[in-house]
């Protein structure tokens, strides 16, 4: 990505379904859903800078299990506090983080190699790496619907959609 260069839907699309091997369409929906409820910066004719807070959404909406639910899933995924580890206070913040590791923007210890974010959809849990993020809610015994996503899969997703130097978009 140059200077001069926005961040254009397809290009969103592109890397979402390239690095997370998701369908077009799906991505596609989920993109317009996240504008259409201003959890993520949109304006015609030129669309606004991507930032590692909106990219972050964008994972996290990512791994709703339909269209339908990818707002509430991203906003609920999002907001759930931490439970075990040190790391930031909720999902999103820990997300935003990984990001702005990938692309350069920050110093940190993410493994881009064989790290993974574990989202559980039906207790309200995230385990990436050695932190846990779960609800207040009582344990329910294991998890019966999950997404995974390795880290590899937001690096490459960040590197190419995010300039690798800050405040250059």
């Amino acid at each position: 990505m140059t200077i001069n260069q926005r961040v254009k839907v397809d290009d969103v699309v592109d890397a979402f379904t390239k690095h997370m091997k998701l369908p077009r369409k799906f991505v596609r929906q989920v993109v317009a859903a996240e504008k259409a409820h201003d959890r993520i910066a949109s304006a015609k004719p030129v669309s606004p800078p991507l930032t590692p807070r909106a990219l972050a959404r964008l994972i996290l909406a990512m791994t709703a299990p339909s269209v339908g639910r990818a707002v509430d899933t991203e906003k609920s995924i999002g907001a759930l506090p931490l439970a075990v580890g040190d790391g930031q206070p909720d999902v999103e913040t820990h997300l935003t983080d990984i990001v702005e590791e990938a692309c350069g923007w920050r110093y940190g210890d993410s493994d881009f190699r064989d790290g993974t974010f574990l989202v559980g959809h039906d207790n309200g849990t995230v385990v990436a790496g050695s932190d846990t993020y779960r609800s207040k809610m009582p344990e329910q015994p294991g998890m019966l619907k999950f997404t995974l996503v390795h880290n590899r899969a937001i690096a490459a997703i960040a590197r190419e959609l995010l300039p690798n130097e800050r405040g250059v978009a």
